[in-house]
């Protein structure tokens, strides 16, 4: 099974005006592009988005199907973000992202190869979304308040040939698949006080931190077993 790793707060929004576009080429049918632009809208509002998709054949050869994209990547993840400053004392942001993975997977190979025999390929899919608003206010001279409130949302499906084989491949065989689908949704709020230069304790030599944290997260799993 691929892992998906993602950041929603990743490079921030530039007050000047940017742009990036940058495409590849590589081996198995691998092809990516990605386009990134930054800039303000005005003299308080700045952005970024960035957009990219990454697609391949992968590096497998299913023999029994005689296909070569049974273990295919095809991949797209949108990201953008808003950075708002009305005041010299108060700091407001929008993160958003969106992830949607439609990838195959055929990797077991029981010559340890990357030659495959499996009839019933699996799959390895993914469709995120995730949001964060954050702000940070430093308006008393004592304290920073800064604050995050996020939630995101994922929906996934992993599934493969558990026999790695087909039909036929053996007298004492069987025939079984596995797929297993998970909805998790997660919603966080972090808030938290800071001290200032003014307010560090004993003799302005240790800074302090007072913080609320609470994370409510839920998921819901299928798991699908297929036997011929």
């Amino acid at each position: 099974m691929r892992r998906f790793t993602w950041s929603i707060c990743r490079c921030a929004a530039t007050s000047e005006t940017t742009g990036k576009v940058s495409a590849e080429l590589s081996e198995y049918g691998g092809r990516s592009l990605t386009a990134i632009g930054s800039g303000s809208l005005t003299e308080q509002l700045g952005y970024r988005i960035a957009a990219s998709e990454r697609k391949s054949d992968g590096y497998m050869e299913n023999q029994y199907l005689g296909r070569d994209d049974t273990n295919n990547i095809d991949e797209s993840v949108l990201r953008g973000k808003l950075a708002y400053s009305p005041s010299d004392d108060l700091k407001l942001g929008l993160t958003l992202f969106y992830l949607d993975a439609d990838n195959g997977y055929d990797a077991f190979s029981l010559y340890n190869t990357r030659k495959t025999l499996s009839d019933k390929p699996g799959r390895d899919q993914q469709e995120s979304w995730a949001g964060a608003l954050t702000g940070q206010w430093s308006g008393n001279e004592n304290f920073t308040l800064e604050a995050t409130l996020s939630h995101a949302n994922s929906d996934t499906e992993y599934g493969y040939d558990e026999d790695w084989s087909y039909i036929g491949f053996h007298p004492l065989e069987y025939s079984q698949t596995d797929n297993y689908q998970r909805d998790k949704d997660n919603a966080s709020l972090d808030l938290r006080l800071l001290s200032t230069e003014s307010s560090k304790l004993f003799a302005g030599r240790t800074s302090w931190v007072l913080g609320v944290y609470h994370r409510n997260e839920q998921e819901d799993l299928l798991q699908t077993f297929r036997k011929n």
